[in-house]
């Protein structure tokens, strides 16, 4: 009897790097990276390859002559590379991200600033931020904070990295908990 479930699959392109620099990537991502998968637009070297099976990541790369066949859907047309548009700091506006609803299983929440969350974050979710972040409501779900500081107030599943360092779950045993970083040292403290 077939039996078919729906899943859907996230994936990550990766064009171009040096080996050095994407290991220290997934070592620092790692823990988000399981259960997506990197799709690589050229032949692995066997350290990286090795390297991507010893951390249990799903990849994919390139095998043959003619590189991957990327296309934008959207505007039906095929992308020859990726391009990165930086933009200057006059026209950098980053602003604060306020949702106030639950965080889903499988969706994620990018913000280049600060988010503010009061509902709950579901086991699978992903909240990813450059600034501070503040979740008000029952974590159940992944959480990376770059920022100055990341609030949580209740910590049930899931896994905090706070400043590229993973944080134990067990030092969230009661509590709201406020995290920061003090002498390149990080300071949990109930709030």
């Amino acid at each position: 009897m077939l039996q078919i479930r729906q899943k859907n699959l996230k994936v990550f392109v990766c064009s171009q790097g040096e080996d050095k620099e994407i290991m220290e990537y997934l070592n620092k991502n790692s823990i988000f990276l399981q259960g997506f998968l990197l799709v690589f637009t050229y032949i692995l070297s066997e350290e990286l390859r090795k390297f991507l099976c010893s951390k249990e990541i799903n990849f994919f790369e390139q095998s043959y002559k003619r590189g991957l066949n990327l296309r934008d859907s959207k505007n039906n047309k095929e992308l020859s590379k990726i391009e990165i548009v930086e933009k200057t700091s006059s026209q950098k506006e980053v602003n604060t991200l306020v949702i106030h609803r639950t965080i889903r299983s499988g969706e994620e929440v990018r913000n280049e600033g600060d988010i503010t969350i009061f509902g709950r974050i579901n086991s699978g979710a992903l909240i990813q931020s450059q600034g501070n972040i503040q979740a008000f409501g029952e974590v159940n779900g992944d959480i990376s904070c770059n920022g100055e500081y990341l609030i949580i107030t209740s910590l049930k599943q899931g896994n905090i990295v706070f400043g590229g360092e993973v944080i134990e779950k067990q030092k969230f045993s009661d509590g709201a908990k406020k995290i920061y970083k003090k002498n390149n040292e990080i300071i949990i403290e109930d709030l």
